[in-house]
């Protein structure tokens, strides 16, 4: 849904709508970029090694 948007909707009226915390829905939205190649500073369990 966010990922789809253009533009970007705010996180803040998103997460009213969708009836949950807006850090939860940002929290969701930062794993979802890391898991898929658009960030590096979260940790995915996809295929990388830690350490």
């Amino acid at each position: 849904m966010y990922r789809e948007a253009d533009p970007k909707p705010v996180i803040r009226r998103m997460a009213g709508e969708l009836g949950v915390h807006p850090e939860a829905l940002r929290t969701c939205i930062r794993q979802d970029e890391a898991v898929h190649g658009e960030r590096d500073d979260r940790l995915t369990t996809h295929g990388g090694e830690v350490g």
